[in-house]
């Protein structure tokens, strides 16, 4: 019964979600939406909603028992960055990666993407530019292939132009 159980983002607030009587049977999963809603009684294809927002630069996040003083897991201190349809959990041997395919309410699968590369360093600043130039991609990354469009949508593994040579 999750009845008491409370997730927070604010160390100095432990109780500031928390979980109404609801039993959760082992082995199942519950999705709880960080999204401002604040909704206890999900009904129908509603589902949990916090009433605080999680940062996608990561944040503070911490699980708590009925009338415990200490978390019983936390992100402290903070979870790492977070990625547009890309979920974060434990695979099958509890060890975190990125999913890039979400299996929200499920297990996850295999995935064997355990950080986010650091972006792309642009060697032009960011301007308002008269004349043509050369833009140089560079990442500090060994390996990594950078992707990217010119239409202003967001490049993915298998979508976008690869960076081979000056723009």
């Amino acid at each position: 019964d999750l009845r008491g159980w409370s997730l927070m983002d604010d160390k100095d607030e432990p109780a500031k979600w928390t979980f109404p009587a609801r039993l959760l049977p082992p082995g199942e999963f519950l999705v709880v939406f960080a999204s401002g809603k604040d909704r206890r009684a999900p009904t129908g294809n509603r589902r949990f909603h916090t009433n605080f927002i999680l940062e996608g630069l990561g944040e503070y996040l911490a699980l708590f028992a009925p009338g415990s003083p200490a978390a019983v897991t936390a992100f402290a201190p903070r979870f790492p960055e977070q990625r547009r349809n890309v979920s974060y959990g434990v695979d099958d041997s509890n060890r975190w990666h990125y999913f890039p395919a979400p299996t929200p309410g499920a297990p996850n699968g295999v995935s064997p993407i355990a950080g986010l590369a650091p972006p792309p360093q642009f060697r032009v600043e960011r301007s308002v530019c008269e004349t043509p130039f050369a833009l140089t991609l560079a990442t500090p990354l060994e390996g990594a292939t950078v992707r990217y469009t010119t239409d202003g949508s967001e490049p993915t593994a298998t979508s976008g132009l690869v960076y081979t040579s000056p723009l």
